[in-house]
């Protein structure tokens, strides 16, 4: 199963935001996740992989065994 998973610059821990057993879903979702942002307030973004805001906020896509 792949995951998005979103981090708080603040938080400790992250939380899942979407997850599929498709990885073209999960690469899909991050990018509508980035598509939502203007790009001002963007710092990194890797197709299929994570997007960094300029607050240090993280969006990441991990492959897992279970969701809790």
């Amino acid at each position: 199963m792949w995951v998005v998973i979103h981090q708080e610059n603040s938080e400790s821990r992250p939380e899942v935001v979407f997850a599929s057993n498709s990885k073209a879903k999960v690469d899909a979702k991050l990018e509508d996740i980035a598509n939502s942002f203007n790009e001002r307030f963007i710092f990194d973004y890797c197709e299929g992989d994570c997007l960094i805001l300029n607050d240090d906020d993280a969006y990441y896509i991990e492959k897992v065994t279970e969701v809790d």
